[in-house]
């Protein structure tokens, strides 16, 4: 992982040349490796970086933030899918893990995409969920790690009630009715909300 995230650091922006995928679909892994190795063993290159990747994710347009061109942009009030909870993970944990890396309008802003677009945008899309597979949980996740980050009282409701509900997903001998990846997705997600909100209020 310090490897990774040294190599990574080395060359400016969020995307390197062994990228394969588009941005929305990196910056999770990327910025939450970041902050993680910078949190246990603080570098400056890797600060810089993150501080880098961190703000020009948050500083994104709305419409950025719903997701790429083949998602719904069309909805209103809006909607976020998946991509929105990656991104939303990727700040918050940039924020939580690496606070002093950020100025005071830093974190202005970086907490302002969580409440602003993060949260909404996760939560338009929980409000119409019809469905109960791996992105429910996703989404549920992306709304659990705003909504601890900035101390949002009713996100952070929704977010228990989502946990709740997401973890049905699994039976009691641990079975999931999706795909293999897709079990691993829900999993990690549902890993993601039960950690921050645990976090949050270990009671």
């Amino acid at each position: 992982l310090q490897r990774r995230v040294t190599e990574r650091a080395a060359n400016p922006g969020l995307l390197g040349d062994d990228t394969t995928v588009e941005w929305w679909h990196a910056a999770q892994e990327y910025i939450t490796d970041a902050a993680m190795v910078y949190a246990v063993q603080p570098d400056d290159t890797i600060g810089r970086w993150l501080r880098d990747a961190a703000l020009s994710v948050a500083r994104r347009s709305l419409d950025d933030w719903v997701g790429p061109w083949f998602r719904d942009h069309a909805s209103q009030p809006p909607q976020g899918h998946l991509e929105t909870a990656h991104l939303s993970v990727a700040v918050a944990a940039a924020l939580d893990l690496a606070p002093d890396l950020f100025k005071g309008s830093e974190r202005d802003d970086l907490r302002s995409a969580l409440r602003e677009m993060a949260i909404p945008l996760c939560t338009g899309w929980l409000d119409r969920a019809r469905s109960f597979n791996n992105w429910r949980c996703v989404l549920a996740a992306g709304l659990a790690a705003a909504a601890v980050v900035t101390d949002d009282s009713p996100a952070i409701e929704r977010a228990v009630r989502e946990y709740g509900i997401c973890s049905q997903a699994f039976m009691p001998d641990g079975s999931y009715t999706e795909s293999l990846q897709y079990s691993g997705y829900a999993a990690l997600s549902l890993m993601l909300s039960y950690e921050s909100l645990v976090r949050h209020n270990p009671a």
